[in-house]
């Protein structure tokens, strides 16, 4: 299997992993709250799935090149996660008046699903490119 196959076959899982978590977390909101927002979820659900594409297509990229360093851009990539939650998105959850729990949740559920498979494809390459 060639490397830009893994690619897409990561991004494929991504997609059908927050898919499935996207519509459990939707059903799960709407059942306790049921003005919940749609597009609150939709939005960062499809930002995240951006980023860590993104996040894992510059990994991929630089691999070869810079193979000591594609840790930090895995830091790099969780703490720019992170800063989209507390400058954009954390904001906007505020506007829409969501307790902090929830707003939080709503980030952090696809942020550890999107950040679990990001690790696994991540250490897959990085093994494959050792040997």
């Amino acid at each position: 299997m060639t490397s830009k196959h893994f690619f897409y076959r990561f991004i494929l899982g991504l997609f059908l992993l927050l898919v499935v978590s996207f519509v459990i977390h939707l059903v799960i909101l709407r059942a306790i709250d049921e003005r919940f927002e749609f597009n609150l979820l939709l939005m960062t659900y499809l930002s995240l799935l951006g980023m860590t594409t993104l996040i894992v297509f510059a990994i991929y990229k630089f691999q070869k090149k810079y193979f000591s360093q594609v840790g930090f851009l895995f830091l790099a990539g969780s703490l720019l996660k992170f800063a989209f939650y507390f400058t954009l998105l954390k904001p906007y959850y505020a506007h829409y008046e969501l307790p902090k729990t929830k707003a939080f949740l709503v980030f952090f559920i696809p942020y550890v699903i999107s950040l679990i498979t990001e690790s696994i494809y991540v250490s897959k390459l990085l093994n494959k490119s050792s040997q």
